[in-house]
């Protein structure tokens, strides 16, 4: 597997992931704790391989919109940003 596939395919599961949040206006709780951490860590590995060149398929405005979204989850859970 070349490493454009291995990021094409990270980055379509975020994609995948994040159109999965939108579409619930940013308000599923049904996602634990480790779904989110495993969600983030796809998003930073992607982003990471990417080294800004995929970074079109998800813009700034929908990484930050997705952060908060994380970030907001948490708290409602109540959960603290490590474990």
């Amino acid at each position: 597997m070349t490493m454009n596939h291995h990021l094409g395919q990270l980055l379509q599961a975020a994609a995948t992931k994040y159109a999965h949040l939108e579409a619930l206006s940013i308000k599923d709780d049904s996602w634990s704790y480790q779904q989110l951490h495993e969600f983030a860590a796809l998003l930073a590995r992607g982003f990471a391989l990417s080294s800004g060149k995929y970074c079109a398929l998800l813009g700034p405005r929908h990484i930050g919109t997705l952060a908060g979204a994380i970030a907001r989850i948490m708290l409602r859970k109540n959960l603290p940003a490590s474990q």
